[in-house]
């Protein structure tokens, strides 16, 4: 009986290994966060449930500071690399037709699009996005045909002068939208930066008044 309960726990741990290895095996290495900013790279998942149809997926993400992103730098290294990856799992029965990130109101971004160059942290290969926009509240990404079941994005990206905090991040494959639950790296407008702003807008003025004056 030892014998049979000993072999029983060796089946169980390798079970469990295989498992845990399964569940590392979606993450890319953007996830990994080599020569990003500390505190702000790994990923998050998504799961969505409706109509008989279920989404879940990961989000792999880091940022990267001015001149440290390891791709083709669109800001040519004057902004922070805001770098996302989506990894669509097998239990999905839908493809990710839809990925976008919250921005906060007055928040500068740049250059949204995709990295598909050989110094592209995340892994290679993947579904390009058809369309990549900023508006007043996200930057989002379309994918048509989407990120199949069991498939991952390009490395997805865009640039900010401004730093990280965290904002809402959705999913969705046209008719499952996935709550904005999970946080995700979008770039702020820092006071410091905010009252520089201020200044250069007020100073002209202020010389306009003293001439008139």
């Amino acid at each position: 009986m030892t014998r049979y309960r000993g072999l029983w726990r060796l089946v169980v741990t390798v079970m469990a290994v295989l498992l845990g290895c399964a569940g590392l095996a979606m993450a890319g290495p953007i996830a990994g966060g080599a020569g990003a900013l500390p505190g702000f790279f790994g990923f998050r998942s998504y799961s969505y449930t409706g109509g008989g149809y279920t989404l879940t997926a990961e989000v792999d993400f880091a940022v990267y500071a001015p001149l440290a992103y390891p791709g083709s730098d669109p800001s040519y290294g004057a902004d922070y690399a805001y770098v996302y990856q989506i990894f669509n799992d097998a239990a999905s029965t839908v493809g990710v037709e839809w990925f976008s990130v919250g921005l906060e109101s007055g928040a500068i971004t740049r250059n949204p699009g995709e990295d598909t160059s050989a110094g592209a942290p995340g892994q290679s290969g993947g579904q390009s996005p058809w369309i990549a926009r900023v508006g007043s509240t996200s930057v989002s990404w379309v994918f048509d045909p989407p990120v199949p079941v069991s498939g991952h994005s390009t490395t997805l990206l865009f640039t900010s002068p401004y730093r990280p905090i965290w904002k809402s991040g959705s999913l969705a494959d046209g008719g499952l939208p996935t709550p904005g639950s999970g946080l995700l790296p979008s770039p702020t407008p820092e006071p410091a930066t905010a009252a520089l702003l201020l200044v250069g807008v007020a100073a002209p003025l202020i010389a306009r008044r003293r001439r008139r004056a």
